[in-house]
């Protein structure tokens, strides 16, 4: 397991991104067990496979779930 201390986060907050179930913008992320989790929020306009909760939904995810919306958009490691 890599020590969070030499890694950074892939993704930055503000950051369109995409998993398995929708699409949303990075609002938050923070260290668990040596990875990284990112708070995705997702808004009430996108399709999503998953049932919604509120008008807007934050989850979260780890980071080895997602996807950028566009390649130029994640850091390089």
């Amino acid at each position: 397991m890599k020590n969070l201390s030499s890694t950074t986060p892939k993704f930055s907050q503000h950051q369109q991104v995409q998993f398995l179930g929708g699409n949303g913008t990075i609002v938050f992320c923070q260290p668990d067990a040596g990875k990284w989790l990112y708070g995705v929020e997702m808004p009430v306009t996108t399709e999503s496979d998953m049932d919604r909760v509120g008008y807007e939904t934050v989850i979260v995810v780890p980071e080895i779930e997602l996807y950028p919306v566009n390649n130029a958009d994640s850091k390089e490691e």
